[in-house]
């Protein structure tokens, strides 16, 4: 709180201190934190309609995940950008700093009760529906436009789907050959969707993976099995102007309460 008391805004998080650690013999991510980036297309926000491309690749950190020590930004953080240099200085190939879909769904086939297709992914179409419902009365839309989401997700313990954050232009690094691929048919895909028909029947090549659409507005839509209801309640974000002086005035009385 005291840091960047010039701030007049800020959002306070509640830290989820029990993600799920693999300790099982399985690496990369073994021992480390690890969180999911999954790219999401809002074609538009009037009516809603909500593209979710048909993979995922998990981050993960540097370091082990300690409790002990929660100043170590590199077993907390999963971002790329901080995690960089220490995989560099610990001379670990960049490829271990991403785990790719198939290789977590493998994990969760031999040592969890839960499948990705059946349990994770219609609980994580359901989170994106709704976060984008929440703020679909706030955004200004131009004419003809697009946004593409990087949604970061994770795992607790018990196998529960947390929303950590949404990106605006996700960053989209090619670490590897398999994150490359992903990247090219992310880009056609996209550009198939928002470009005219006669450009995509212009170039039509071969694609792993593709966009899968998940909401629309207009009707209900069903992908793989699961149906999402377009009469999703709407979610309400409410936030109060912070008061820095009664919010130190109730710091020391609680002090004086705990210590005294």
């Amino acid at each position: 709180m005291d840091s960047g008391t010039n701030m007049k805004a800020r959002i306070i998080q509640k830290y989820i201190e029990n993600p799920l650690i693999i300790t099982s013999n399985f690496k990369p991510i073994q021992k480390k934190k690890f969180d999911i980036r999954q790219w999401v297309l809002v074609r538009s926000f009037y009516p809603l309609k909500v593209y979710m491309f048909s993979t995922c690749y998990l981050r993960i950190c540097s370091s082990e995940f300690n409790l002990d020590n929660i100043k170590s930004l590199c077993s907390h953080l999963t971002n790329f950008s901080l995690n960089k240099t220490a995989f560099q200085a610990k001379n670990i190939s960049l490829e271990d700093s991403v785990c790719d879909l198939e290789t977590f769904k493998n994990y969760l086939s031999r040592f969890t009760e839960k499948s990705w297709d059946k349990d994770i992914k219609p609980k994580m179409q359901e989170i994106i529906v709704n976060t984008l419902r929440s703020v679909q009365d706030s955004i200004e839309q131009k004419p003809q436009s697009f946004e593409m989401f990087g949604f970061d997700l994770i795992l607790d313990e018990k196998m529960d789907l947390w929303l950590l954050e949404v990106n605006l232009s996700p960053a989209c690094a090619e670490r590897t050959e398999w994150l490359t691929q992903m990247l090219d048919d992310m880009a056609y895909g996209l550009l198939n969707i928002v470009l005219p028909q006669e450009w995509v029947n212009s170039k039509e090549r071969e694609v792993k993976f593709n966009w899968e659409m998940i909401f629309n507005e207009k009707e209900d839509v069903k992908e793989n099995n699961v149906v999402i209801n377009s009469n999703l309640n709407k979610l309400e974000i409410e936030g109060v102007k912070m008061d820095m002086k009664k919010e130190k005035n109730i710091d020391k009385k609680y002090f004086t309460l705990m210590y005294f």
